[in-house]
């Protein structure tokens, strides 16, 4: 293949997420001649948003980090979660960005003995999480505070902050390999074209251990499904009042099991009505887990849509949901027993797939990713990315504008670099 060499830029940005929109936009704001690369015709990644949800904490357990990490680590990173999803609505990060997002209540499920025990456990070191009494023995529910949703139908965040960027900043690009010196970076792409610039961004998610090649044994691409469906509920008038006493058109109750592996949310809409739900999980359950496969590459009439593991995990949820929700929102009783008659091949329908990068010791990454200073990012934060995307961009706006993280809490241990140290 013939490479095309193109003219260098300061920075250029790999990624279609919010994180690399993101970066784009502020470096551009700040006076950086800027390209960013998306993989996507659109400039944004089709599974945008997701679940419409930006978790205050991280998916996995607090006591599985603070076991591998200890607990001033695990703090840390829920903190930084925390904080980093309160600024969305606190602190717009331009002028041009709406308030899209709506507090919504976040439950903490437990379907099995151990893992009422390891929610206790998790509740007597972290105050923000609070036991709820008077449930099912079986179901343990904790308040993790708030969360937040998209807050309209349409209320896409990537497609509102990819309108904030100039034109001329971004274009279309498959990135095979990047490359950093002490000069710069070289980002290669499949058609044959090579961006050249002083600094470079990553933020790839799954890809970032296929084309930095450091990184390609610790950055583990991992499978997971998304299902949306209509529970074919219409909440009375009364209901509706009941439910939407602040002047809101869209609420949600946010829901994760206690091994963080099956998450989503119950969205209630006030002018229509309307009551859906959108499930995720399990990761890492599916059988070509680590394969990396992308959704338009996994055969729709793969083996994993009979999965019994996918089937038994998103049903033990929807009952877990089925005897917590009510203690939440009393008003949605008929979208509960909804749930409860859903059947299996209900459950599994309208499934979608996408891949997120897993570290090898399951912390997030950011900061430096080469070794020249040349090369930074953000990756592998499993669920939270969304939540993340504003704080994670500006500390690595202010790795390549100061050389150091100011303007955001910094966690030394998620830099990258932790691979390499002896």
């Amino acid at each position: 293949m013939n490479i095309e060499m193109l003219c260098p830029t300061e920075v250029v940005v790999c990624g279609d997420g919010l994180f690399a929109i993101l970066v784009n936009s502020m470096l551009s704001q700040a006076g950086v001649r800027t390209r960013r690369i998306h993989s996507s015709p659109s400039g944004t990644s089709l599974g945008f948003p997701g679940l419409g949800v930006l978790w205050p904490t991280p998916v996995d357990p607090f006591t599985r980090i603070a076991v591998a990490h200890g607990a001033t680590v695990a703090r840390e990173l829920s903190d930084f979660v925390r904080g980093s999803c309160a600024a969305w609505n606190h602190e717009p990060p331009n002028n041009h960005v709406p308030q899209l997002l709506v507090a919504a209540r976040s439950l903490r499920l437990a379907s099995a003995p151990h893992e009422v025990v390891e929610l206790k456990a998790a509740a007597r070191d972290y105050q923000s999480l609070r036991p709820l009494d008077g449930l099912d023995p079986s179901v343990f529910a904790l308040d993790e505070g708030t969360a937040w949703i998209t807050s309209g139908k349409g209320a896409d965040l990537a497609q509102v902050l990819l309108a904030t960027e100039d034109v001329q900043s971004h274009c279309y690009g498959v990135v095979t390999h990047i490359e950093e010196s002490a000069d710069g970076v070289k980002v290669y792409c499949q058609d044959g074209r090579c961006y050249q610039a002083e600094i470079g961004v990553v933020g790839l998610g799954a890809a970032t251990g296929k084309v930095i090649a450091r990184f390609g044994d610790i950055c583990v691409p991992v499978t997971d499904v998304i299902s949306q469906m209509d529970l074919g509920v219409s909440l009375s008038d009364a209901q509706a009042n009941d439910i939407f006493k602040e002047p809101l058109d869209f609420k949600g109750v946010c829901f994760r099991t206690a091994n963080g592996h099956i998450s989503g949310v119950v969205r209630l809409c006030r002018p229509t009505k309307e009551v859906g739900l959108k499930l995720t999980g399990p990761r890492y359950a599916l059988r070509h887990a680590g394969a990396g496969w992308s959704a338009h590459e996994m055969p729709a009439d793969g083996p994993w849509l009979n999965a019994g593991l996918l089937k038994n995990s998103h049903l033990a949820a929807l009952h877990a949901l089925s005897v917590a929700l009510p203690e939440w929102e009393p008003a949605l009783r008929p979208a509960i027993q909804r749930l409860d008659s859903l059947s299996e091949a209900q459950v599994l329908s309208t499934v979608s797939l996408g891949t997120e990068c897993w570290p090898c010791d399951e912390l997030p990454l950011l900061g430096d990713f080469g070794n020249h200073g040349r090369l930074v990012g953000s990756a592998g934060w499993l669920g939270c990315g969304h939540g993340v995307a504003l704080w994670a961009a500006r500390a690595t706006c202010d790795l390549i504008l100061k050389g150091r993280i100011s303007s955001v809490p910094e966690i030394p241990i998620l830099s990258p670099r932790r691979f390499f140290l002896p």
